[in-house]
């Protein structure tokens, strides 16, 4: 038997042009955390990163990760209601990959931030999305820092 913890609140964002709106009613949500179900997700740059591929909801919505505002963003494009309206979501995150190098070992984030908005600390941040991130270029695999990181 699994318990879960129920989130009430909800952001619903759907395509409303081209058909018909149906509201997906409540979403409940189920976080994991390194495989452990947990009352909330982790907290921004705790090294962890939401896990696309395993997470999962009922429904057809469709579950996304806004890194910047660590908040959940479904995809309701291919919602369809069913005898119960309420959409559970199963959202699992992992501990960012570590890269060992000659500075040590760094946590590295596989995502791609949004840099329309600086990347800081303070309260006055458009995004929090600090540290070393990992990307694939032309010469393979480079890393780089982003923000105000202590251990660049």
């Amino acid at each position: 038997m699994y318990t879960t913890f129920a989130v009430f609140t909800e952001d619903k964002d759907f395509n409303v042009i081209n058909g018909t709106a149906q509201d997906p009613g409540d979403i409940y949500f189920a976080y994991y955390i390194d495989g452990s179900i947990q009352k909330e997700a982790p907290k921004q740059n705790t090294g962890y990163v939401f896990d696309e591929e395993q997470s999962n909801c009922t429904n057809g919505v469709v579950p996304n990760w806004n890194h910047s505002t660590w908040t959940f963003r479904g995809n309701y494009e291919n919602y369809h209601a069913t005898d119960f309206t309420r959409t559970k979501c199963n959202l699992y995150f992992t501990k960012t990959k570590t890269v060992s190098t000659v500075l040590g070992d760094l946590e590295v984030y596989t995502y791609t931030p949004d840099f329309t908005k600086s990347a800081c600390d303070d309260e006055a941040c458009e995004s929090h999305e600090k540290g070393v991130f990992e990307t694939t270029d032309d010469d393979g695999t480079s890393y780089y820092y982003r923000g105000s990181v202590e251990n660049n």
